[in-house]
């Protein structure tokens, strides 16, 4: 069946807001990304783009390895194809997303949106932390801003610290990309703001996270795909308001999940010091921890993702899954993982990288790294080479309209991880300067 691929990438913000009204700087970051949509199209799906793009960077894509797809900006029916039934894949599924398809006329496969609002929810990550017994110690919940003083307190001496010089991070139910989350320290006053900023969230949702600080070394992400009951396995097509009540989480594996479960793959995370996202890695890790030290840890994490995606499977959710884990020194220095960070429960950058691994470099390695469209170096699509032998290709527009966009996301890739990292060296130099 062919897809018409929906770039709803601020699907967070419509989780995490009733009545949510798409801004005008989010609808317009919708469409600067949906190029990026190629990467996970097959030949005779259809992207939609909410408006014309100063360019069409289909042929360049496609020249480079991605597949053939077409951009629509309206969905009347002389547009989409009529010789196959056409099926929403949206970035992430919502109550936008299905209203979306019916008003374009395309088919909506089976979607429960209560299991997707759950899997995608802090509450439901959290009970699996605490299911799993991975959660960082000092982790804790909190229904009131009023509990804030003695959580902080409480968390520092899960980690033997006094409280003023213990960091943490609040967070909200949903959040994407470091938002929707502040950090403080025990000394810091506790201004206005922060209250109100809890206080909206616990209006929302009821609820906000404390997490401790972590001394980061590594973030990593697992990518699975949950197909549909009694879709044969094998069959590889991508498949695309309240949370329900969690207590214990049941994370033991079972015939079902390992007929509907298939790993994807793993990226490693790139993201700046605050947790805000810049790119996913491919086939190579940079990073200090031992060869033998990193398999490890890695393995652990990848065990602990199977069966946080066979839980996200159990609440009735089909479709792409993403877990993001972290590697961190406790306070002793030892290395030790968070397995379950965050579970995207719909299609991610990573699952973009991924995608663009097998279909630029399946024999070698890709960066998916976001960076300032203004450069110079980017003024154009095409494909550009390092010193290295990597190759570069811009994925988004230089402008939407009139109006020039602010970053680029960009594909990396060369044949081995030493070739990739030299050139992803090289070009954050080239950005910087």
């Amino acid at each position: 069946m062919a897809r018409l691929l929906y770039g709803n990438f601020d699907v967070e913000h419509e989780l995490a807001t009733p009545h949510y009204n798409r801004p005008q700087r989010l609808a317009r970051l919708n469409t600067e990304l949906a190029p990026c949509l190629l990467a996970l199209a097959d030949s005779g799906d259809q992207i939609w783009c909410p408006e014309p793009l100063s360019e069409d960077p289909a042929r360049t894509l496609t020249d480079a390895g991605l597949r053939s797809a077409g951009f629509l900006s309206s969905c009347s029916e002389g547009e989409l194809p009529q010789e196959l039934p056409v099926e929403l894949a949206p970035w992430g599924w919502s109550r936008a997303a299905v209203a979306f398809a019916r008003q374009a006329g395309v088919e909506v496969p089976h979607v429960d949106l209560d299991a997707v609002r759950t899997a995608n929810s802090r509450g439901f990550s959290f009970a699996l932390e605490t299911s799993l017994e991975v959660a960082p110690r000092g982790t804790l919940r909190l229904e009131s801003s009023r509990q804030l003083v003695d959580a902080l307190a409480e968390s520092a001496a899960a980690w033997g610290r006094p409280a003023a010089e213990h960091r943490v991070v609040l967070k909200a139910e949903f959040g994407m990309s470091g938002r929707e989350r502040i950090s403080l320290r025990g000394d810091e006053v506790l201004t206005p703001s922060m209250h109100g900023w809890i206080n909206r969230r616990i209006e929302q949702s009821g609820v906000v996270y404390l997490e401790p600080w972590l001394h980061r070394v590594a973030e990593f992400s697992t990518h699975w795909e949950i197909l549909p009951p009694q879709m044969p396995a094998g069959n590889r097509r991508e498949t695309a308001q309240a949370v329900r009540p969690i207590a214990a989480v049941p994370v033991e594996r079972d015939s079902e999940s390992d007929e509907q479960l298939r790993f994807v793959g793993q990226t490693q995370l790139l993201n700046t010091p605050h947790g805000q996202y810049v790119g996913s890695r491919v086939g190579a890790v940079a990073t200090d921890i031992s060869g033998e030290d990193l398999n490890r840890l890695l393995a652990e994490i990848e065990t602990i993702a199977e069966q946080v995606a066979a839980a996200v499977l159990r609440l009735g959710y089909a479709g792409p899954v993403g877990i993001d884990a972290m590697i961190y020194r406790d306070a002793d220095g030892c290395l030790k993982t968070r397995p379950v960070q965050d579970i995207n429960a719909r299609w991610s950058m990573g699952r973009v990288a991924l995608a663009l691994q097998q279909r630029l470099a399946p024999a070698g390695c890709v960066s998916l790294l976001k960076i300032p469209a203004e450069h110079p170096h980017f003024s154009t699509a095409s494909p550009g080479e390092f010193a290295t032998g990597a190759k570069l290709l811009r994925l988004t527009p230089r402008a939407v309209g009139e109006i020039s966009c602010t970053e680029a996301m960009v594909a990396l890739w060369a044949e081995s991880p030493a070739e990739l990292l030299a050139a992803e060296q090289q070009l954050l130099a080239q950005v910087s300067s």
